[in-house]
């Protein structure tokens, strides 16, 4: 079986709710589907129905209602499908922006050989929402999808208008490979934009080029 995306992303305001749909095609023989969640995002997604039968050669869906009652961040998680004998990770990430947010941002990580120990470039570009201009403060985190940081820095920055930046983010010398989740958070008083990337690589061994699915 094959969900119809590669991760599943909700971006919303802190307090709203949105919702979402992951389709899911069968190619086996008709049987059940079940889904679970784990990971800091889980507790803010419900699952409409934890189970759905999908005949051979059909399409079902799971639906998701998000809840944004975290503060502000990017909050990653894991959605596995089981369709016995098989399952699936699928990667689950919630954004969470303070509501009319000051500045907004978004990132450009270029095609690079990522390994262990390796400075990854990334291109920011900042915009200006509600306000011609200010001081902000940029945050970079680098985890798993499983909750753990592997690395975290902080800049700070004028934005006069839409802005570029060009930055970088470590990759830990002993990081394991797999798929890891970089979010980039622009704090401005009391307002805070965030977007983030999945980067999937092997990181342990000889490097190749990632793929970037956001």
């Amino acid at each position: 079986f094959s969900p119809d995306l590669p991760a599943v992303k909700a971006t919303m305001f802190k307090g709203s709710s949105v919702g979402s749909t992951l389709s899911v095609f069968n190619e086996g023989n008709g049987r059940d589907f079940s889904f679970s969640l784990e990971g800091p995002a889980s507790s803010l997604i419900e699952i409409e129905s934890n189970s759905v039968y999908i005949p051979s050669g059909s399409f079902g869906q799971a639906n998701f209602v998000i809840k944004g009652d975290f503060d502000p961040g990017v909050y990653p998680a894991y959605l596995t499908i089981y369709g016995e004998p098989d399952s699936l990770k699928v990667p689950f990430i919630v954004e969470i922006e303070s509501p009319s947010p000051f500045f907004d941002v978004s990132a450009d990580l270029p095609s690079v050989d990522i390994k262990a120990g390796d400075e990854v470039s990334i291109e920011l570009t900042i915009y200006p929402l509600r306000v011609p201009g200010g001081e902000v403060s940029i945050k970079y985190y680098l985890s798993s999808f499983e909750g753990d940081l592997l690395y975290e820095n902080k800049q700070t920055v004028y934005a006069g208008g839409q802005t570029q930046i060009s930055s970088s983010f470590s990759v830990p010398s002993d990081a394991l490979s797999g798929e890891y989740l970089l979010s980039v958070v622009v704090d401005y008083g009391s307002s805070i934009g965030v977007t983030s990337q999945i980067v999937q690589t092997d990181i342990s061994g000889s490097s190749k080029s990632p793929t970037f699915l956001f």
